[in-house]
């Protein structure tokens, strides 16, 4: 198990991870496995993962810039505050995640 930190957002009530740094050793295992496990402070979660498309990356892309900026702008060929088409040329540099909380029977 590895720790890498990263910054969940939601957007119209779903839940996205987006890998700054590109196609790293988590984004990996990510595609191959049905779930990851995520943990903050003493919580852990499970979600399962769905890679977003291209055509939702840009905006998706944006969003996350605009509120992430101090942490992750160093990994992003385009500046926080451009428009959403300057999003579209380096999309594919940065997967995307849609999650969806598996939520066990005993927390039911």
């Amino acid at each position: 198990m590895y720790k890498t930190p990263v910054n969940l957002m939601e957007v119209a009530g779903v839940t996205y991870l987006v890998a700054p740094r590109g196609d790293t050793q988590w984004v990996r295992n990510a595609r191959k496995a049905p779930t990851i496990h995520l943990k903050r402070g003493r919580q852990l979660k499970e979600y399962r993962v769905r890679e977003v498309g291209e055509e939702r990356k840009p905006d998706l892309l944006k969003e996350y810039l605009e509120r992430y900026a101090a942490q992750v702008q160093q990994y992003f060929s385009v500046e926080a505050g451009s428009p959403v088409e300057s999003y579209i040329p380096v999309s594919q540099s940065y997967p995307v995640f849609e999650l969806e909380e598996v939520i066990s029977p005993d927390q039911a």
